[in-house]
């Protein structure tokens, strides 16, 4: 297959990232995230969800310390439908960009554990900046 046909993807595979271009391959890559689902985009721009449960403070009793509210996560056989719905996107949106990066590319960002850091790294590498991701929402 030639670079450029590997380059454009199309509408069941993720356009492939080369270096020289990163502009319009980001275009393309949330072209295709969108149609794919048009909440897949929202898992890169939000970042991943993480369900999980709030734990309200226990207070200091003559037999139990003093315990902060804290938060911990959820088990997945306590999955709301809502958190189902939303860690499938997000594993949908991870699958799709490491797709779409070639080897010696992801060799560079695999450290990351979400889409949304996997993009913001390869803005990092190939624009330069720290910038936060902007893109349109449908």
């Amino acid at each position: 297959m030639s670079r450029d046909i590997l380059s454009m993807g199309s509408k069941s595979k993720p356009p492939v990232l080369q270096v020289d271009e990163y502009l319009q391959w980001r275009k393309r890559m949330i072209n295709f995230l969108n149609n794919q689902n048009k909440k897949v985009m929202n898992s890169v721009t939000d970042g991943p969800h993480f369900p999980h449960v709030t734990i309200a403070i226990i207070p200091l009793t003559d037999t139990n310390p003093d315990i902060p509210e804290r938060i911990v996560a959820r088990a997945p056989i306590q999955y709301r439908e809502l958190d189902r719905e939303l860690v499938e996107r997000d594993a949908q949106a991870l699958t799709f960009l490491i797709m779409a990066i070639p080897n010696d590319i992801f060799n560079r960002v695999d450290s990351q554990d979400s889409a949304k850091e996997i993009l913001e790294e390869l803005e990092r590498k190939f624009q330069g900046s720290e910038k936060s991701i902007e893109t349109k929402r449908n």
